[in-house]
């Protein structure tokens, strides 16, 4: 199937107002310093009001979602009152986090957010903290998948794994752990070296046919998880990116290619850009989201 033909067979799938979502990078803050990190260093970001006028440009230009990335989002003092604002927008709302905050917003996420996307990274301590930077970190993983599994967490689950040099040996592992939650989707994304992953490509930095053969392999090992595979070709152009500063962004190779800026123009302008791939979106958008309730 070509490109040009994945649109029409994908927009069959999913209610599709325009282009599917946008990724927001909201902040750069974040409490933890992981190597493969492909955000941006710390930048100005917008205050609550000019988020606002953000979300109202993405529904005005027809998006139906909206993933809120960082850096960790939930260390913004506004996140539930901009989560709450993307709700009343009707906006579909992705909450990517790494989960350290979780607790403290549990009532706005249950609320407001439709998918909460969760990093895991290794199926034991060790290897999960180091990927992650921060001691604990795969403890409290294990306290929210408790939540997933007794329902107290009420949106629909994506759990995302970087697969690296590092980890490489221990993604089956993580199935493993997986296997028997509630989850709707586990998303496989090959390390990407850009941004400080750049500063660290040769640490993480894993072969194409590697990534390809562990894709496969855990596909056939776990036929019940729906598993998504991210790979470096998928990601080009394929991403609406908007920056902490209101500058929208499109990943290529190992940099960020600047299409606009959402505070000046109109979303459904900066969607005209050449180096969008906006077959390449909606296939990513549809294998990722359209799933149904848990398993």
């Amino acid at each position: 199937m070509t490109p040009d033909s994945l649109v029409g067979t994908v927009m069959t799938k999913v209610d599709v107002r325009g282009f599917p979502s946008a990724d927001w990078q909201i902040t750069t803050r974040c409490n933890m310093v992981c190597g493969f990190c492909f955000g941006s260093e710390r930048s100005a970001e917008l205050n609550t009001e000019q988020a606002k006028i953000v979300l109202d440009n993405l529904v005005q230009s027809g998006f139906k979602s909206i993933g809120f990335t960082g850096g960790e989002p939930l260390i913004r003092r506004d996140i539930d009152e901009l989560l709450k604002h993307a709700y009343l927008g009707n906006l579909e709302l992705v909450l990517s986090t790494n989960g350290t905050l979780l607790f403290e917003h549990l009532e706005p996420i249950n609320l407001y957010v439709d998918w909460l996307g969760l990093p895991l990274d290794g199926y034991n301590p060790n290897t999960n903290d180091s990927m992650r930077s921060l001691p604990g970190h795969f403890a409290k993983m294990m306290k929210i998948l408790d939540l997933i599994r007794d329902k107290t967490l009420l949106p629909k689950i994506k759990i995302g794994t970087v697969v690296s040099k590092l980890n490489v040996n221990h993604v089956e592992g993580i199935g493993s752990i997986l296997e028997d939650v509630p989850i709707q989707t586990w998303k496989l994304y090959q390390f990407t070296p850009l941004e400080r992953g750049r500063e660290n490509k040769e640490l993480f930095t894993l072969q194409d046919a590697v990534f390809e053969e562990i894709s496969n392999r855990v596909r056939e090992r776990f036929p019940k998880l729906h598993i998504v595979v991210s790979s470096i070709k998928d990601r080009e152009g394929s991403y609406f990116l908007i920056k902490p500063d209101g500058s929208v962004v499109t990943p290529y190779g190992e940099q960020y290619l600047t299409i606009g800026n959402i505070l000046r123009t109109s979303a459904k302008v900066i969607l005209l850009h050449p180096h969008i791939r906006q077959a390449f979106h909606f296939k990513n958008f549809v294998d990722t989201y359209s799933v149904g309730e848990r398993m």
